[in-house]
């Protein structure tokens, strides 16, 4: 059997760990799939006949990649069963200890999802991104917030029980929910959550990708690196364009003027 020829193309990333966003889910209906526990698939593993061989390699290599050391036995059964050795493949260490700014890695690149996160935070401190600090503004009246949506497309809620104060939230559908008084940070980070999910059309780029954020908030999901990199593009171009110019290039060709126009008037 010609294992170790066809390996790459059965490596995904880890489906035991990513977690899935509705924006995820949406634009990736094919990819969704309910996790099992890592018990099922131990137990299944001992079940030979109710699995493939590529089926149990892959779900092997799953399981080890969570953590080499303490599902050590695996790595042998890989490679006396299959004789598919695990670290010719297994890279993430690697990759997570010596960054390259060069040589940006993707997600494919690696085993284990929650590997692939500590490597984009480390690529993010590695680009000594200043803290950007939001825009000091008085609030932006539920009513203003709601002409603009009528411009931009979305709908507005108006909730005045937050914990948080000025804070705003996004449905994931076209609906930004604001108290009657909204601080205008979080209201551009939601609009950047309304535009991606309704202006994406399958849109893969640098600003959605997590070792190109401009902030650590959020940095295991893309869809908060997008919000984070579309509020950037408004308050801190010139930190965009200084450390992520690539990033800062492809939003200002796609945001569209109607939006930068009502949004950059909101900073006003």
């Amino acid at each position: 059997m010609k294992v170790m020829t066809n390996i790459r193309r059965l490596l995904k990333p880890n489906k035991i760990c990513y977690i899935q966003s509705p924006i995820f889910i949406k634009k990736n209906p094919m990819r969704v799939k309910i996790s099992e526990s890592i018990g099922n698939i131990i137990k299944r593993l001992n079940e030979t006949n109710q699995i493939s061989d590529n089926e149990e390699i892959q779900q092997l290599i799953d399981i080890i990649a969570l953590d080499p050391i303490k599902y050590s036995k695996y790595i042998k059964t890989l490679k006396n069963k299959y004789n598919v050795d695990f670290y010719s493949i297994y890279n993430d260490e690697e990759y997570i200890n010596n960054p390259n700014l060069e040589d940006i890695k993707n997600q494919n690149d690696f085993l284990n999802f929650d590997n692939y996160v500590k490597y984009a935070k480390n690529i993010f401190n590695k680009r000594h991104i200043p803290k950007i600090k939001h825009i000091n503004r008085k609030p932006i009246s539920s009513d203003e917030v709601k002409k603009i949506s009528e411009e931009l497309g979305f709908n507005v809620k108006v909730k005045d029980e937050f914990v948080n104060g000025y804070y705003a939230s996004f449905n994931m559908i076209d609906t930004i929910t604001i108290p009657s008084n909204v601080d205008v940070n979080f209201l551009i980070h939601e609009i950047g959550h309304f535009f991606d999910y309704n202006y994406s059309n399958g849109y893969d780029g640098v600003a959605n990708t997590i070792t190109f954020a401009s902030s650590s908030y959020g940095i295991g999901n893309r869809d908060e690196v997008f919000a984070e990199n579309f509020l950037h593009y408004f308050i801190a171009p010139d930190i965009l364009k200084s450390k992520l110019p690539i990033v800062y290039n492809e939003l200002n060709q796609r945001i569209p003027n109607k939006f930068k126009t009502l949004i950059t008037d909101l900073l006003k």
